[in-house]
């Protein structure tokens, strides 16, 4: 809150997890959703299944993804806000999948930071080689160029509204066909151009001054 109160330019802020400090936040000082130029937000299903049941079979939930699921009431209340969301959905995310080939073009950049990433990525395809054979999802990255780069998106404005009751939709991010929009969200990629963006952006020279 005091770097959002400090700044003299309006902030845009990006959240990769859950929404439980944002909303905490917000109860403690709601003026500082004044000082928010954009709220970029990975999370979310629309118009796709969730991610919830494929991880945690014993949770009969279908159609919420873990960042809203784990603390909907969180997501309900900075939704609630009337922040600029742009919302980058599994819709989205789960189109493009990361492969050997990309972590060899990354680390072939001959960066630091194209090597980091590589080995991130080699790190996720071991872990999760069960679920995703053919590659991962790298959820996070996606929202990064999403925030950057929105062009490389089809985009849709949409209403929103985060379930919060228990039960087999809690954390589901329920589109309002005919309510007005809060939320600008993310539908279709231009996959190879967002994989040629991260390299590109992987490979630039860094300041060492």
């Amino acid at each position: 809150m005091e770097l959002l109160n400090a700044s003299k330019e309006p902030v845009t802020l990006f959240v990769a997890g859950t929404h439980t400090n944002g909303a905490g936040a917000l109860r403690l000082d709601p003026s500082i959703a004044t000082q928010l130029a954009a709220v970029y937000v990975t999370g979310g299903a629309l118009y796709v299944p969730g991610n919830i049941a494929p991880v945690w079979p014993t949770v009969q939930n279908y159609v919420a993804e873990r960042n809203i699921w784990v603390d909907a009431q969180a997501a309900a209340e900075v939704w609630a806000a009337g922040l600029p969301m742009h919302l980058t959905p599994l819709d989205a995310t789960d189109q493009i999948i990361w492969t050997v080939e990309d972590a060899a073009r990354w680390e072939a950049s001959g960066t630091p930071e194209g090597r980091v990433a590589a080995e991130v990525l080699r790190d996720q395809q071991c872990c999760f080689r069960d679920i995703y054979p053919d590659g991962v999802i790298m959820w996070d990255l996606v929202t990064a160029v999403h925030a950057t780069h929105p062009e490389l998106f089809q985009q849709e404005n949409v209403c929103i509204e985060i379930v919060t009751e228990p039960g087999p939709e809690q954390g589901r991010t329920r589109v309002v066909p005919d309510g007005r929009p809060n939320t600008t969200a993310c539908l279709v990629p231009r996959t190879e151009e967002i994989k040629l963006d991260v390299t590109e952006v992987l490979g630039l020279p860094r300041s060492t001054g």
